[in-house]
């Protein structure tokens, strides 16, 4: 997923701002009023720190394999059609070499955000057992 670098840049500044008011605290109430009034995002919306031009210097990831044909190579099992959104018509390259790693039976350590590839190679592993399962048991 691209960053956005104005969401990105108001959850900086938002931080930052909550850090003044908290290690910061005025005895005095005027003050710690005026202080609150002065750091609010609304007020800082005019800070140097939010204007643009923004750029990105982030490649996006490399494009992995085709979904349709992860199943039809069996490395997918064919349930994963029905799981994965129709937008979605090929896997991330870092997201295939963990799947196919797994799928190999290889150890394989996943490190990612919950909505990326840790999600794909556990519901792959997941579907791969099932499926073990449903054919030993016909």
């Amino acid at each position: 997923m691209a960053l956005n670098p104005i969401v990105f840049t108001e959850k900086v500044v938002r931080s930052f701002l909550r850090y003044q008011l908290t290690a910061y605290p005025f005895a005095d109430e005027r003050l710690h009023g005026q202080m609150r009034r002065l750091l609010s995002l609304d007020e800082t919306r005019s800070s140097p720190l939010l204007r643009g031009p923004f750029i990105s210097l982030s490649r996006p990831f490399r494009q992995g394999a085709a979904v349709d044909d992860l199943i039809r190579e069996r490395v997918f099992h064919p349930h994963m059609r029905q799981r994965i959104p129709p937008a979605i018509t090929h896997v991330y390259g870092h997201q295939e070499e963990a799947i196919r790693s797994i799928r190999a039976g290889r150890t394989t350590l996943v490190s990612t955000t919950p909505s990326s590839t840790g999600a794909s190679s556990y519901a792959t592993r997941t579907f791969r057992r099932a499926s073990a399962r449903s054919s030993s048991t016909r």
